[in-house]
């Protein structure tokens, strides 16, 4: 089944991919591997405003709070994450990637 869903990755993930990645898989592969997942992706930006939001907010987490500030103002449908409780207090709902592909796939 094919659908027309927009993914959107924050530079903060690609960041945390890279850094983890290469130590298991060497650093040319995991550039690589961005260069795939930006083909396929739409990278956010990350605004000053979006910076105001997080720190504004009561979780616990900034790097979680700048990705939910971001996705409420991109109006986006669906964060997903291996921590769901991370967003339980976000305007956008959360999943895991299994959850996810069960739904939309």
């Amino acid at each position: 089944m094919q659908h027309n869903n927009t993914v959107f990755v924050s530079p903060l993930s690609l960041k945390d991919l890279y850094y983890i990645g290469a130590k298991r898989f060497g650093r040319d592969a995991m550039r690589m591997a961005i260069q795939s997942i930006v083909t396929i992706c739409t990278v956010t930006d990350c605004s000053s405003i979006d910076c105001i939001n997080a720190a504004d907010s009561n979780e616990p987490d900034f790097e979680d709070d700048l990705i939910r500030a971001t996705a409420e103002r991109l109006n986006v449908d669906i964060i997903i994450t291996r921590d769901e409780t991370a967003f339980s207090h976000s305007l956008v709902r959360s999943m895991n990637a299994e959850r996810y592909l069960e739904l939309f796939t």
